[in-house]
């Protein structure tokens, strides 16, 4: 009978600790996917920062006719102009084509051959790889809509524009990490 008991109790233990173990992985896994949550909203909080900054700086270059996201020019068939932050000698906001990285909704994840640029300046090993990317998207274009509110609107001194950070493809996936996407109204403040 004795034996019988230890038995029952050793089974009893075990499922007990199986469970605590299970607990604590699952609890270890969901920090994890917070920790890089977080990273990504710091990776878009940046690209803001860094988007004011250059604004305030030099309008004309970043968000002007002729910047790195200019006004989004109808009839063209282009429905957005996109940049990322590059990090080589100064921080700077640098154009990239649809072609080199784009958005993909229905995946969730960012495609193409350079999406890695868009990653931004961290330093890559084993233990830290490349997992996201962030794309800095205008919406509006250089001509007012006569059907709308924007008739009066002034498309010099300000710009619609949606960060993205999603999972680069290959690197994680879109279900596991929802894309973070910030969309911000930029106004020209200053004399640049």
């Amino acid at each position: 009978m004795t034996l019988i008991e230890v038995l029952v109790a050793l089974t009893i233990v075990s499922f007990v600790f199986a469970s605590l173990t299970q607990m604590t992985f699952t609890a270890l896994r969901r920090t994890k996917n917070l920790e890089l949550q977080d990273k990504m909203r710091n990776y878009a909080t940046e690209a803001v920062q860094i988007l004011y900054n250059q604004k305030d700086t030099n309008w004309d270059s970043v968000l002007g006719d002729s910047g790195e996201l200019p006004p989004v020019v109808p009839n063209t068939g282009s429905t957005y102009t996109q940049a990322y932050v590059a990090y080589d000698s100064s921080i700077s906001i640098k154009n990239i084509s649809t072609g080199d990285c784009e958005f993909n909704e229905e995946e969730r994840v960012l495609i193409g051959t350079n999406c890695e640029l868009t990653s931004g300046n961290e330093q890559v090993t084993d233990t830290n790889p490349v997992l996201f990317g962030r794309l800095i998207r205008r919406f509006d274009d250089n001509q007012p809509d006569t059907n709308s509110l924007n008739q009066n609107r002034d498309f010099t001194t300000d710009a619609e524009i949606e960060i993205i950070v999603a999972c680069i493809e290959g690197k994680c996936k879109g279900e596991d990490f929802t894309p973070f996407k910030l969309n911000l109204t930029v106004y020209r403040t200053s004399g640049q």
